[in-house]
């Protein structure tokens, strides 16, 4: 959750950092994206930290997710209380790196990023030897405050005008429009896979963890497809910014092909060494077949879980992110009862084709909506 407030403002930054480029105000207009989503993330940090700081909300937290032991408990508050209070350095190097996202360098950001994680690699050591667990929320802290102070730097170089400029309500209340709708679309999906999760656990435990591996393989394909959904969210709010609607919707439908394309041999591969590649994550053989199961299902939909995707992308490049949720409400609530109704009959076999089955729904609704929505593309 904590990480989801973050990124909020950072996918306000890039849609409206993105729309100055097309515009051509780099200076001006995508460095008042920058500072105003920094306003956005010390005003929700704020409001992250002080809700950390009450034990009886972390104790209540932590005893909803079933953590029953108090040793547990209490190192996972004094980690969550760490994790809150750098909430803002978190979300600080989100918008920056956002502004590279909006000017279409992405380059710089993927280096820095490394350069973070090779940070935080190297701090984790010496301050969990010290602070125990927040040792490692420490860690991440101060490598994400190194990152974002190096991204603002560069973002200089290359032309943004970072003028500290006051906190306007109506640029935060904007950002908080566009990012908003697609932080609780994510926070939704996380709540449905928890309710799934209780459905395979209800039939087994082994299924559970099956459902873990098969995420973890499928976050390559996943991995992809959002690459393709920040792309498309750049070029066509780049486009739409420029007030050259056809060329935007154009660039999309290059992307969800491209990318659907690019997928294929992806989902080929996953089809192929689903038993295989789960063996490297697990011995249970009921795991490993559970995991093969879950696999081969959701390989079928890598194409179309691309398109899905790249028209989310396109609609934030609009600034349309409320069809994303709306979507989101349908469908991925949707796979709870759909999959209630389908385990019955083809047991953990129900929950993969439930999955499935909403994934690819989901992606023709989508580019429907980015047919139907009407852009309303504004700068700051």
């Amino acid at each position: 959750m904590i990480y989801t407030v973050g990124e909020l403002s950072a996918v306000g930054v890039h849609a409206l950092s993105s729309a100055a480029e097309g515009a051509g105000n780099r200076q001006e207009g995508v460095g008042a994206a920058i500072v105003q989503g920094m306003w956005f993330a010390i005003a929700s940090s704020a409001v992250l930290a002080v809700l950390a700081l009450r034990p009886k909300l972390l104790a209540a937290y932590f005893s909803a997710v079933g953590v029953r032991d108090p040793a547990v408990a209490a190192m996972g508050s004094a980690y969550t209380r760490v994790t809150a209070l750098g909430a803002l350095p978190l979300s600080a190097a989100a918008c920056a790196s956002a502004g590279f996202k909006g000017i279409g360098e992405t380059r710089p950001a993927l280096l820095i990023a490394a350069a973070t994680v090779l940070c935080n690699v190297a701090l984790n050591g010496p301050f969990i030897a010290r602070y125990g667990v927040a040792g490692a929320a420490w860690a991440t802290t101060i490598a994400a405050s190194l990152g974002c102070i190096i991204s603002l730097g560069e973002l200089a170089r290359r032309g943004v005008r970072l003028r500290l400029r006051p906190p306007r309500l109506r640029s935060l209340a904007r950002i908080g429009v566009i990012g908003a709708p697609l932080a609780c679309s994510g926070l939704l999906f996380s709540g449905v896979y928890m309710g799934l999760g209780r459905t395979l656990s209800a039939l087994s435990p082994s299924y559970l963890a099956a459902l873990g591996i098969g995420h973890r393989i499928e976050a390559v394909a996943y991995t992809a497809c959002e690459g393709y959904a920040v792309g498309c969210a750049t070029v066509v709010g780049q486009w739409a910014g420029a007030k050259r609607l056809a060329e935007a919707r154009t660039a999309a439908t290059s992307a969800a092909r491209t990318a659907s394309l690019m997928l294929l041999p992806l989902a080929a591969v996953t089809w192929m060494l689903a038993e295989r590649a789960a063996a490297v994550f697990a011995q249970d053989p009921l795991v490993i077949s559970a995991a093969g199961s879950y696999l081969r299902t959701v390989a079928l939909c890598f194409p179309l879980m691309a398109v899905e995707a790249v028209y989310e992308g396109a609609l934030t490049g609009m600034q349309r992110t409320l069809w994303v949720l709306a979507v989101g409400i349908v469908f991925n609530l949707g796979r709870i009862p759909l999959a209630l109704w389908l385990v019955p009959r083809w047991g953990v076999e129900g929950v993969w084709m439930a999955i499935a089955i909403s994934t690819g729904f989901k992606a023709p609704i989508k580019w429907l909506c980015f047919r139907l929505a009407r852009p309303k593309v504004e700068m700051l």
